[in-house]
């Protein structure tokens, strides 16, 4: 073949091949907003590494990181837009005062929320970082109205349904995430909790089902384990914050960024086998499907309440419909709602059952249809429902089709004799 053509044929097939990727990135471009909370002892104010260093790379066509911090130093939360230029060690090359080393990290700071209450008023607090929220989500909804959006948070959990180590109460993190999700008039792309501990609980679930369409959890403590060889190479190869740009880059659609991102966890499992081991240190991730849980959810409160048997909230779910004799439709539909997981239960034996739910918190159990959870299907529920009639993105559609209407009356009518 003449060079001069086959020159101009790569080139083809190279302009080809951008074309279709640059058209991917435009079908599928995603918005993912980081939350992490802050603390003096980890990280002063004046620093410009530490929680700045984690996403290397903040935007590409088909990803974009708006990072949030909740400074405990300053009272504040802050949403940064960080350009891919920015330098995290600043601050540590050049020989400035501590009021640059601030002005440099604050110059990309787009949205500043101050006079934060302290822990110690719960509430109070609590209903701060709802609104810092909210505000953040009307902020990137108006910019980003046509992206896929998505929410991570990197720090410590508990099982309940709250959010940001309990700072933001159950309540409120449902009302922030509601609002986010009307605000976009669709659900979330995937609420990402793959690195606080212990997040994998039905009432997580219950509380973050609605808002979006995947998430992703543990049953049990995250963390913990060393590699056996530590390499930075090693750990920006297993880190979700330095792989969530070549994921969406590779995989064509949602579902398939996520498992790979699970997989990430098998692999830095792998890196850590001889400390595990030793260390015995039980690690799993899971990827959870949001439609099907709320359809377990009502099967399985449905059979709770013929059983009522008592359990601890730490108790494995599924250990707990093996031991009431569950039927085999509930156990199936649990496993539609796990629909990937990654373990290390090959590397040494267990010591506890863990399957992937823990099992929910008994103040918040309550169906489908009992809407504001008051522990009894009524008219209130009714009236709620009347009062979202249209919407696409609301508590009220209780059968999940996207919009509440008759139908969704219909259900929760026929629930007035349930408790």
């Amino acid at each position: 073949m003449n060079r001069k053509i086959y020159f101009i044929l790569i080139l083809l097939i190279m302009i080809t091949f951008g074309i279709k990727q640059l058209s991917l990135a435009s079908k599928n471009h995603n918005i993912m907003l980081r939350a992490v909370r802050v603390t003096t002892e980890w990280m002063p104010f004046t620093s410009t590494g530490g929680w700045t260093q984690a996403v290397p790379i903040k935007e590409t066509p088909f990803l974009k990181f708006y990072e949030v911090a909740i400074w405990e130093e300053t009272k504040s939360v802050q949403l940064y837009e960080f350009p891919n230029d920015y330098n995290p060690a600043y601050g540590y090359i050049h020989n400035i005062s501590d009021a640059d080393k601030i002005a440099y990290r604050e110059q990309y700071a787009i949205r500043k929320y101050t006079n934060m209450p302290s822990k110690e008023l719960k509430n109070e607090r609590s209903k701060f970082l709802k609104s810092s929220f909210m505000d953040i989500s009307a902020y990137l909804s108006n910019k980003h109205p046509d992206s896929e959006h998505h929410f991570m948070y990197n720090g410590h959990g508990t099982e309940g349904g709250a959010l940001i180590e309990f700072q933001l109460n159950r309540k409120h993190a449902n009302d922030f995430l509601k609002f986010w999700t009307e605000s976009i008039h669709k659900p979330l792309g995937v609420i990402d909790m793959g690195g606080p501990c212990t997040k994998g609980g039905f009432s997580d679930l219950d509380n973050f089902h609605k808002y979006a369409r995947y998430y992703i959890a543990s049953d049990i403590p995250n963390g913990g384990f060393e590699m056996d060889d530590f390499t930075y190479e090693k750990y920006a190869e297993v880190d979700p914050e330095h792989q969530y740009h070549n994921l969406f880059a590779n995989n064509e659609n949602i579902k398939d960024v996520l498992i790979n991102r699970i997989n990430l966890r098998r692999k830095a499992y792998e890196y850590s086998r001889n400390y595990m081991i030793t260390n015995k240190v039980m690690q799993a991730n899971y990827l959870y499907d949001c439609n099907a849980f709320g359809k377990f959810k009502t099967m399985f409160i449905e059979f709770y309440n013929k059983t009522r048997t008592d359990y601890r909230i730490h108790y494995d779910l599924h250990q707990y419909m093996i031991d009431n004799h569950a039927p085999q439709t509930l156990i199936d539909q649990y496993n539609h709602v796990i629909i990937y997981k990654v373990d290390n239960k090959d590397f040494f034996q267990w010591d506890e059952i863990h399957n992937g739910i823990l099992m929910p918190n008994p103040k918040f159990l309550s169906l489908i249809e009992d809407i504001n959870q008051d522990g009894t299907v009524n008219i209130l529920d009714l009236v709620i429902i009347a009062n979202d009639l249209g919407r696409t993105t609301s508590e009220a559609d209780v059968n999940q089709d996207g919009r509440v209407d008759i139908l969704d009356l219909t259900q929760v009518a026929n629930r007035f004799t349930q408790p």
